[in-house]
């Protein structure tokens, strides 16, 4: 009876591992795209003083989180509802913003943008919440 309960559960693990790696995330955009990056030039102060290096939305499903690579560690949230998919990386390095897009049409650039200005918002309000956190904890256990 526990052979064939070990069993199963290393089988459903199989399968779920198996269908965790079937939906993959697609690769980073390779293609830079200096419209986008000078409309949102004016976010590096603060996406610097947040912390933030990376912000990707690179699905093709508003399922799949945005991810945030900051200072305090990762952050994810989803994509903001009732705006199209943009899928892009934003890379805010020490001296400029540098963002990404194989996908991007100047003729669709207020949309990207919208959602570069959502995105990058949305991001610093919760890579400061992270960081306030870790704040916190850290003077707590000091």
């Amino acid at each position: 009876m526990m052979l064939n309960r070990s069993r199963t559960v290393a089988i459903a693990a199989v399968a779920l591992a198996a269908a965790l790696v079937s939906c993959g995330v697609p690769p980073d955009p390779s293609r830079e795209q200096p419209a986008l990056e000078t409309a949102v030039a004016d976010a590096l102060p603060a996406l610097k003083a947040a912390g933030i290096g990376k912000i990707h939305a690179w699905s093709d499903r508003s399922e799949q989180p945005v991810q945030v690579t900051s200072a305090g560690g990762p952050v994810y949230f989803p994509y903001p509802q009732g705006l199209p998919l943009a899928r892009f990386a934003l890379h805010a390095d020490a001296d400029r913003i540098r963002v990404y897009s194989d996908d991007y049409d100047p003729a669709d650039h207020d949309r990207y943008v919208e959602a570069l200005r959502r995105v990058i918002a949305q991001a610093l309000r919760l890579a400061g919440d992270n960081n306030a956190r870790l704040e916190t904890r850290e003077k707590a256990s000091r």
